[in-house]
């Protein structure tokens, strides 16, 4: 493996300025090791900025006196970094992390129905107080559960009205029916299937990807739901699309596409929409996600690449 190094001789003994002189050349080549353990992982930012502060630190230990950096090893480790990522933008990045089936996969259990109506919600958010202020743990309402009494919602509770989800800029946020700004924060939706020539989601109808429209809840799943193959998929909410979509925890949440088709959130995002949500509540996605083609081990292997 190469490794970034120095070379040469220094008259100042033990003194100070030496010692000062090999921590940041220690720290340099540490650096340089880290850069090529990023860059056997694919992570080429990662791989390309932590070597440029391993020269910035080996240059700066020598103080451009005496010692050399001896820049072949670092030569090399670039050019490997700029030829990894010609490779990746010709026949797409490997993936060989391991990631649940969330999305175009038959639903598991257990479900749970959506409510119908406010007055069957039971979080304390939905809570509005006497002064028509909202709600929380403190606050405590008899509410009426009588679902045939008026279809047009007009209990003491709020929920949750429109959750909006946008594609391109990875995010998610929610609105309630009082008008409160609800939470807002990133996401990953359908990174496509691998092995395409071209991206994956061109169409964002395409398999494993997000489709965009205005849903409704369609069923809930609580923190142990798991869709067919086992998966995880804690408070689910499924969007109706009779392929297994909807919002849910479990899975990292990148800021990138990165599912199967789901749309993936932090833990309490996903808890405060399943357990707010009725039927009425629009599901907004648009835009187009940025997604590019991957390989992962079952592709073709590519061909040989200069």
């Amino acid at each position: 493996m190469p490794e970034l190094s120095c070379t040469g001789s220094d008259r100042d003994g033990g003194s100070p300025q030496r010692s000062s002189q090999d921590t940041l050349a220690g720290a340099g080549r540490v650096l340089g090791n880290l850069a090529l353990a990023y860059l056997r992982q694919r992570q080429l930012d990662a791989a390309t900025a932590t070597l440029h502060e391993a020269i910035d630190l080996l240059e700066a230990s020598r103080g451009g006196a005496g010692l050399t950096v001896v820049s072949r090893d670092a030569d090399d480790t670039t050019a490997a970094v700029e030829e990894t990522a010609r490779t990746a933008d010709a026949v797409g990045e490997v993936d060989e992390e391991p990631s649940a089936r969330d999305g175009d996969t038959p639903p598991g259990g257990p479900i749970l129905p959506v409510p119908e109506s406010p007055d069957e919600l039971t979080s304390p958010e939905s809570l509005i107080a006497d002064d028509g202020s909202a709600g929380g743990p403190g606050v405590s309402l008899t509410v009426a559960r009588d679902r045939d009494r008026d279809r047009v919602p007009t209990s003491r509770r709020r929920w949750i009205n429109r959750i909006t989800i946008d594609l391109a800029g990875q995010t998610i946020r929610y609105e309630w029916s009082d008008g409160t700004p609800g939470g807002a924060s990133s996401i990953s939706s359908g990174r496509g299937r691998p092995c395409t020539a071209n991206g994956p989601c061109a169409n964002q109808n395409n398999r494993n990807c997000t489709p965009t429209w205005t849903f409704h809840p369609a069923f809930l799943g609580g923190p142990g739901y798991t869709n067919s193959e086992g998966d995880a998929m804690a408070w689910y909410v499924d969007l109706g699309t009779g392929r297994g979509i909807g919002i849910h925890d479990s899975q990292p949440v990148l800021g990138r596409p990165a599912s199967h088709g789901c749309v993936r959130v932090p833990m309490s995002i996903a808890r405060t929409i399943n357990q707010n949500v009725i039927r009425r509540t629009e599901v907004v996605i648009s835009g187009k996600a940025a997604t590019a083609p991957w390989r992962n081990r079952t592709c073709p292997a590519p061909p040989h690449h200069r």
